[in-house]
Parts: C-alpha cells; structure tokens; sequence
C-alpha cells in the first residue's frame, strides 16, 4: 500500500523535477532502531524502509538523501548504526549505475 502511494505521488512530480530525500530514523519501529531520537512503537520494518528508499532513488529525478534523527548515544553497542548503514548501502545500490 505505501509503495503504490509513493509510486503515485512520484508520477505527480515533474519529469524536470530535482528530489531531495528526507529520512528521518524515526520512522523505523523501536524494535528495530532502538536509537532514534523518538523511537516509534508502530514505525515501519527495516525492509519496508529498504524498498520505500530503492524505490525512491531509483527515480533519476532524485539527487540527494539526508538521513536524522539518529541518536548515537542510544546506540551503545553500535548495533544500530551497523543497521541503518547497511540499509542505506542496500537502498543506494538502486541509484548505482543510473548516472551517465
């Protein structure tokens, strides 16, 4: 449901467009990203998360991603930001290559 939403909210956005992606951790559940800021108790999975973000910069209009809401000091055993950088390796995977 949410990727149909993202898809049809994309095709409303000009082909001359530029798109900046705000993710923002806190929009992962707690039982997954412990470390965010205000961690949600009904967030979305890390793997709706990763193809909400392959989806996203897979669009050529898509220029840049900026990632908040991370709260080093609630990642004590690093496994977090181990997490979340694995995400944003997976996700970016989908822009490799688009550019010429």
């Amino acid at each position: 449901m949410v990727i149909l939403l993202i898809c049809l909210l994309l095709s409303e956005i000009p082909n001359d467009a530029k798109i900046l992606i705000h993710f923002d951790v806190d929009a992962i559940c707690k039982k997954e990203m412990p470390a965010a800021y205000i961690p949600s108790e009904q967030g979305f999975s890390l793997d709706i998360c990763q193809e909400i973000l392959q989806l996203l910069l897979g669009d050529r209009r898509v220029i840049g991603l900026e990632v908040t809401e991370f709260s080093e000091l609630r990642d004590v055993d690093h496994h977090s930001s181990k997490m979340l950088a694995q995400l944003l390796v997976n996700s970016l995977a989908a822009k490799k290559g688009l550019e010429k």
